[in-house]
């Protein structure tokens, strides 16, 4: 139990450490850049370029923000044409289709908070869905609320949230690492579609992305290992094409900076998603503990813990 608590400490510590940084270069190479009222950066509404008034009225509502209030957000907008340029890789043209409609709102917050993010009249990418993909681009610490004006598949969104971030930090938007994110975002609802549980498969993506983390792992043997490895952890049976088209995705995100802090929150949010159903991790021994989470960030938690050994 010591061992577990200490471990859950540093976890913390890096976290705040992490993000108080990314805070501050972001503070200082934006000053003239207006704050939100926590006062952790620019908030921002995404419009889908295609709405018409009263869908933008429609989508506001949806996204809890009157329309006196507006000029408190940078408001951007996204294109069908960006999700053609993103997506086309991944997804038929015909299903993307002309039109961009799904909006976001975007509001920073502070370090080590996490992503909060919310749906509406989105049937297709789930909140799981949408944290993975985000995390893979960079993006942390902020409220996300997607919304349309009627049911369709949000994939705009993921635009719409990436270029907000990017314009708040002012980094360049990296569209290979947009390309990587929509990609992770379109395998796994195509994904969770054939095995009918989406969120489990976004669970296996996390887990495995954190196996190739954490471990370093590069070369195609280990990275497929690390795929079936993660499949078995979850029970799921996937075909060979299927271990292929993750194996590929977790190639590329090998290959980019990504944050393992920012994975390890992921699991952190995992083990608070297990109290608030009322598992009391606390009350119970410690082979009780490792052997219920052992799933989601043993991995992740022996990596953190080597880095202060």
């Amino acid at each position: 139990m010591k061992k577990r608590i200490v471990a859950f400490a540093l976890l913390c510590c890096m976290l705040l450490t992490c993000s108080a940084k990314a805070l501050a270069s972001s503070a200082t190479g934006n000053a003239e850049k207006a704050m939100n009222a926590d006062g952790y950066g620019q908030s921002y509404i995404v419009f889908g370029e295609d709405l018409s008034e009263d869908q933008k009225k429609t989508v506001l509502n949806l996204l809890g923000v009157m329309e006196e209030e507006l000029p408190q957000f940078k408001v951007l907008t996204v294109s069908n044409s960006e999700e053609h340029k993103y997506l086309d890789a991944f997804v038929d043209k015909d299903k993307i289709g002309t039109k961009a409609f799904s909006s976001v709102k975007f509001v920073p917050k502070a370090p080590g908070t996490g992503l909060k993010i919310t749906t509406h009249n989105i049937d297709y990418c789930t909140v799981s869905m949408y944290q993975n993909a985000l995390i893979t681009a960079g993006v942390q610490d902020a409220e996300v609320i997607i919304a349309a004006p009627f049911d369709l598949s949000g994939t705009a969104a993921l635009i719409g949230i990436v270029k907000a971030y990017c314009d708040m930090t002012g980094e360049v938007l990296d569209e290979q690492v947009l390309m990587v994110a929509t990609n992770e975002l379109v395998l796994t609802g195509k994904l969770g579609t054939y095995l009918g549980d989406t969120d489990k498969v976004a669970e296996f993506i996390a887990y495995a992305k954190q196996l190739v983390v954490a471990e370093d792992l590069e070369s195609d043997e280990e990275i497929r290992s690390a795929v079936k490895e993660a499949a078995k952890e979850f029970d799921m049976e996937l075909t060979e094409a299927q271990v292929t088209q993750v194996v590929d995705l977790l190639k590329k995100i090998a290959k980019m900076d990504i944050d393992p802090h920012a994975l390890a929150k992921q699991a952190t949010d995992m083990y608070n998603a297990l109290k608030a159903m009322g598992i009391d991790l606390d009350s119970m021994d410690a082979n009780s503990i490792i052997d219920m989470i052992k799933k989601f960030f043993q991995e992740i938690l022996d990596f953190l813990t080597g880095l202060f050994s």
